[in-house]
């Protein structure tokens, strides 16, 4: 996967996170988010790219049909979680000043881009609230306790609500359980 999160040419190319989460290593992140976040933080100096990433993608990898499931982590909430921390923290950096803003996609169980008859937009995921808290939101607060900078609603339905006009998951959950205060964005069409 050639890292090109900013539109531009990137200096190099590195394996995907689907690849590095299959060997189950947790030390494995390591310099990578880093160096994306030293990179991209050059090319926005540079004038050549935007202050935020729309990266990671904590969605599960659950079906490799998924048009997107090679930006996914892991099938697994808690690999997903971990994974999640070491992104935020190598892309935003730990010094007084943020190299560049992560932001996190797609809140939340999401993983169709087009099937049987579905597209992301007309989607509606019947997701129980057992499910949800074991299984989709772990990624998802553990984002916040990184520290990421915003996050990215989905672009399906959830229990009959559109993930972006669900007022208790933008902010009974979101910002309520897990306190997040940044901006929360629309994915594009």
């Amino acid at each position: 996967m050639c890292v090109q999160p900013l539109g531009v040419l990137a200096a190099w190319e590195v394996t995907g996170v689907l690849c590095m989460s299959a060997l189950s290593n947790r030390n494995l992140p390591g310099p990578l988010p880093e160096a994306i976040g030293r990179e991209a933080r050059a090319l926005m100096n540079a004038g050549k790219a935007y202050s935020t990433l729309w990266m990671p993608v904590v969605n599960l990898a659950r079906d490799p049909r998924w048009g997107r499931f090679q930006e996914s982590i892991s099938e697994c909430p808690v690999l997903n979680a971990h994974y999640v921390r070491a992104f935020i923290r190598g892309i935003q950096g730990d010094g007084p000043v943020m190299k560049i803003a992560a932001t996190c996609k797609h809140f939340y169980a999401y993983s169709l881009e087009d099937s049987d008859g579905f597209t992301r937009h007309d989607f509606d995921a019947v997701v129980s609230e057992r499910d949800l808290r074991e299984t989709y939101l772990v990624p998802f607060s553990a984002r916040v306790a990184a520290g990421v900078a915003s996050v990215m609603c989905s672009y399906n339905a959830v229990n009959n609500l559109p993930t972006c006009l669900d007022g208790h998951a933008q902010n009974g959950i979101r910002r309520g359980e897990f306190g997040f205060d940044g901006p929360i964005v629309a994915a594009p069409a």
